[in-house]
């Protein structure tokens, strides 16, 4: 929140904020039980903040690009707030974390200039049009030079199989990406990018997890659609050339120029385990 909200300014400001708005009832404060690095606070929504936020979420969007894609999404708004249990920190955190300080890092960078940003859970229906849908961790849409540009965001720490990863994400996205009208139809968009992060929490060996999705994903048929990047990277510098199309580098690659439109970039590898990590 300091970030995207009062960047530059001393972290009480936000905390002061944050009181204000939980004193009023908009939101709920949760403390992380962790070893070190403090006492990380998150402020979650209550109901009211959830009913606030969607009407005007929903009323913001109406004359943008994004404007049929959160009707979409937000017709699972109507949730129950979250409540984390108190002393215990749940498995999910740490993704969701990440994969908003990724959007954060997207609204700070003015190349990407951000219509639409949401890290929702589950923000698409299960199936439509006899597609299983795929359930990205991120949706957002970037103004450029030829127009808006909507991109699915999936957010890999290394935890899950390759084998699921084929079936969750890339054979759902390959399936979609051949039907335009069904796209256009319920995102308000032909074409759709998925950009892929990788940290590699589990092993600590991000660039061979990132090569190996990569290449399941060329397998499935996804890799027109798919791109891929360290997390790290992304977090520190999303407008940098740091971006494959596929697995076909090494650690000591550099500037190998891919074909990518109005966001043509080249890709420089010198990586290191520790390079991944936001």
């Amino acid at each position: 929140l300091l970030r995207l909200v009062f960047p530059g300014r001393a972290r009480s400001v936000t905390d002061r904020r944050i009181r204000k708005l939980a004193k009023r009832g908009w939101v709920s404060i949760w403390e992380e039980p962790v070893v070190r690095g403090g006492h990380p606070h998150y402020a979650l929504p209550t109901r009211a903040g959830l009913a606030r936020g969607r009407a005007e979420l929903v009323s913001s969007s109406n004359a943008s690009p994004a404007a049929r894609i959160v009707a979409l999404m937000s017709r699972a708004l109507q949730r129950k707030p979250l409540v984390l249990p108190p002393g215990l920190t749940p498995a999910f955190l740490a993704h969701q974390r990440e994969v908003n300080h990724l959007l954060v890092s997207f609204e700070r960078c003015p190349a990407f200039r951000v219509q639409w940003a949401s890290s929702w859970d589950r923000p698409f229906p299960s199936a439509d049009a006899g597609l299983r849908f795929p359930q990205p961790d991120y949706v957002a849409v970037f103004m450029t030079p030829i127009g808006p540009r909507l991109v699915f965001g999936e957010h890999d720490r290394g935890h899950e199989s390759p084998a699921h990863f084929t079936a969750a994400k890339v054979d759902r996205y390959a399936a979609l990406a051949v039907m335009p009208d069904v796209c256009e139809r319920l995102f308000g968009f032909r074409t759709f990018e998925v950009w892929v992060t990788v940290i590699d929490a589990r092993f600590r060996h991000p660039v061979r997890r990132l090569r190996e999705l990569a290449r399941v994903a060329a397998a499935g048929g996804a890799a027109s659609v798919m791109r891929f990047a360290l997390g790290g990277w992304v977090f520190d510098a999303p407008g940098e050339p740091v971006w494959f199309r596929d697995a076909a580098f090494s650690e000591g690659d550099s500037h190998r120029r891919l074909d990518h439109g109005d966001l043509e970039c080249s890709a420089v590898v010198n990586a290191t385990r520790n390079a991944a990590s936001p």
